[in-house]
């Protein structure tokens, strides 16, 4: 993932309220809980609707401002509704035209091509602003976000430089329109002559003779390019032989080049790239909404609290479960002062980590604006989301799994607050049970210390009754076959030598049955 900084925001911005909202890059732990809550995955499904955009700082950089967020959410709000969608669906494709264009002026060789295509990106600018100024105040669109932006539209619509931007356009592109000349192929190759109207019009003879395998009516000539593609070595020598031509009328076109060397507004060109982010999302959660999958706007807070998070779901899990044909499962979370420790257990592959993931996903999804997976969520912005997923040992450590579990644990510690969310999977599997706990005790017994809202996924259950700030959640199966996960979380305690128990027993694996088999 890239870490280098994004643009600075403009004056006018539908991410940020100010400059001052842009949070920093994400530093090693933000990059480890990105990679450990599959939120990297994410960045590339958003990427790959996108690929003509960098969305990777708006979707790795979470905020810390309630309002800031709720700044983002009334955008989706307007975005949401598919009037609004539409009309900025079309400015966007008018946009890559507009950079296709921009792209040729600067990269042609043959002069008049250049600006050819510098004309033709200034035409689709004043036509894509004109039109999106009228869609937004026609759809009312209410979120800060692009008010604003209307706003500002509006006063450079109004301003002195478009106005002139747009009569030169016209007046050029016009004049353009007039220019007529005749080919003559002849053995040296083409001649580019005046067309004094002193040649036959075939053009009447054509319709005539071929009547009967046109349209009834012909479409209307569309002035634009039909394709935003180079010219061939010969059309280019014909342009510039037709500017020789026609020197008045390629001298203006020179001269609005000069005139209007760049044109395009630069909140313009930022509302453009930064609305990706918000139609990549959509985009995204579209297919989950379709197949019936809840979200939500969550409800965010910066004042300490206590969580709600009712019917929530993996995402990226969730779109890989539908293109299998199966949903996922939603789990909820709720709870109460003095409440501040969740240690998940229960049976193997019952959904543990994923629901460990899942509730990272959301509060991450909840900082940057998004609609999250669930059907409620109310939760307090936390300053860092910091976690500890185990990693498969490579030959290059120079450590043991154990050593590498406590160093890690150490920056956590040191940087865990009040206000962090720590989410912690599987930890001390190298070591003995009895480590194990008394490790995992400590760990639960200073983040208990430091109030960090904290869920700790394990297969010790005695963790699991530590205290009435801490509540145990675990991964049920099937009571009639203890070998099915029905991967639901339930707040129960522990019971992982009970599920132990049924499955022996299923299995005949119990001390008695065992006793039994020996007798005999």
């Amino acid at each position: 993932m890239s870490s280098d900084p994004a643009p600075a925001p403009p004056a006018i911005s539908v991410l940020f309220r100010t400059a001052a909202d842009e949070p920093p890059p994400p530093d090693g732990l933000d990059r480890a809980a990105l990679e450990d809550l599959n939120l990297d995955q994410l960045v590339g499904v958003l990427a790959r609707r996108r690929p003509s955009y960098d969305l990777t700082p708006t979707v790795t950089r979470r905020l810390t401002d309630p309002d800031a967020v709720a700044y983002r959410q009334e955008v989706f709000r307007d975005l949401d509704r598919d009037d609004v969608r539409d009309a900025v669906d079309r400015f966007c494709a008018a946009m890559l035209r507009l950079r296709r264009f921009r792209s040729l002026a600067v990269s042609r060789q043959a002069p008049a091509e250049r600006r050819s295509w510098h004309l033709h990106a200034g035409r689709v600018y004043v036509e894509a602003v004109t039109r999106l100024v009228g869609d937004l105040a026609a759809l009312e669109v209410r979120s800060r976000g692009l008010t604003r932006l209307h706003g500002h539209l509006e006063q450079l619509l109004a301003s002195s430089p478009f106005r002139t931007l747009a009569a030169d356009t016209e007046r050029v592109h016009a004049a353009l329109g007039t220019v007529r000349y005749r080919l003559h192929l002849v053995p040296q190759g083409v001649e580019v002559l005046h067309d004094d109207g002193d040649e036959t019009d075939l053009t009447a003879a054509l319709a005539t003779t071929f009547a009967a395998f046109l349209p009834d009516e012909l479409p209307v000539p569309n002035p634009e390019p039909r394709r935003a593609a180079a010219m061939t070595h010969l059309e280019a020598q014909i342009l510039d032989r037709v500017a020789e031509l026609e020197p008045e009328t390629f001298a203006a076109l020179e001269g609005y080049v000069d005139d209007h060397p760049d044109p395009v507004d630069p909140a313009v060109l930022a509302f453009d790239r930064d609305v990706q982010f918000y139609l990549a999302y959509l985009e995204h959660v579209a297919t989950l909404r379709r197949a019936g999958l809840p979200f939500c706007e969550p409800i965010v807070t910066r004042a300490a609290g206590s969580p709600v998070l009712r019917e929530t779901f993996d995402l990226l899990l969730a779109d890989k479960l539908l293109t299998e044909g199966a949903r996922p499962v939603g789990n909820s979370l709720e709870l109460a002062d003095p409440e501040r420790l969740v240690v998940v257990t229960g049976a193997n592959q019952g959904g543990k980590t994923t629901f460990a993931r899942t509730l990272g996903q959301v509060y991450h999804l909840a900082s940057i604006g998004c609609p999250v997976p669930g059907r409620e969520v109310r939760l307090t912005l936390p300053d860092r989301v910091l976690t500890h997923f185990a990693r498969e040992e490579r030959l290059a450590d120079r450590h043991g799994r154990l050593q590498d579990d406590l160093l890690r644990m150490r920056v956590i510690l040191q940087t865990a607050s009040a206000d962090s969310l720590v989410i912690l999977n599987e930890l001390f599997r190298s070591t003995t049970i009895v480590d194990a706990q008394v490790l995992g005790r400590r760990i639960l017994d200073r983040l208990a210390g430091v109030g960090a809202l904290t869920v700790y996924v394990t297969f010790i259950d005695e963790l699991a009754a530590r205290g009435p700030d801490t509540v145990s959640l675990v991964a049920t199966v099937d009571p009639s076959d203890p070998a099915l996960r029905t991967f639901r979380l339930e707040r129960r305690p522990a019971d992982g030598r009970a599920h132990a128990a049924a499955l022996a027993e299923r299995h005949g694996l119990t001390y008695e049955a065992i006793r039994a088999r020996h007798r005999t």
